[in-house]
């Protein structure tokens, strides 16, 4: 990293929420884990909006073998949604994976998903292992997440691998809105489909 990437004020590692103002519907009571974030532009995953798929759906369409996973695969945003991600907590399949913040790690891999569903399977880890896996992510490019962010689209809050895990994925942006505080409570309340008033 040179003297210019320290003074970049990046996101990386933070949440974004969206505002409730928010017009884009890809990002409409939203919850964004930023993964990268630099003068180039940033890369993250929305992390509260699961898929109609699972671990196993996914992982028979990829390799044609059986899974038995029931872990729900996310849409981690409107970009090459074809694209796999794995967000999980084992240190220990760190190689190939970049940490994010503290215990949590990002990575791509058939290998890594492979490790983490035989071991989900096998109960070893059970209790402590936990990933989530995402197709597609959201991406911004140079300065445009800037823009947004000085615009008021998105509320930035520090993340955790225990805030992003164990919150229940559909109620995180209420939980996010709450945490908040001040008027965010009033919106925590209202309904994420504007359709239902």
């Amino acid at each position: 990293m040179d003297s210019g990437d320290q003074e970049y004020n990046s996101s990386k590692g933070q949440l974004l929420v969206s505002e409730p103002s928010l017009a884009d519907p890809n990002f409409r009571c939203t919850v964004v884990l930023v993964t990268e974030h630099d003068e180039k532009g940033a890369f993250g995953l929305t992390i509260n909006r699961p898929g109609g798929q699972t671990v196993a759906d996914l992982w028979e369409g990829l390799t044609g073998d059986p899974c038995v996973s029931s872990t729900p695969v996310f849409i981690g945003g409107p970009v090459e949604q074809a694209a796999v991600f794995i967000l999980h907590n084992r240190e220990d399949l760190r190689d190939g994976s970049e940490p994010i913040i503290d215990d949590l790690y990002m990575g791509s891999s058939l290998e890594l998903l492979q490790a983490l569903i035989e071991d989900e399977v096998s109960a070893i880890w059970e209790g402590q292992q936990i990933y989530r896996v995402f197709c597609g992510y959201s991406g911004w490019g140079a300065g445009q997440l800037d823009g947004e962010l000085a615009a008021g689209g998105w509320v930035i809050q520090p993340a955790t691998a225990e805030y992003i895990f164990q919150t229940d994925s559909p109620e995180l942006w209420r939980n996010s809105m709450d945490r908040q505080g001040g008027i965010y409570r009033f919106f925590s309340g209202m309904p994420t489909d504007p359709d239902v008033n």
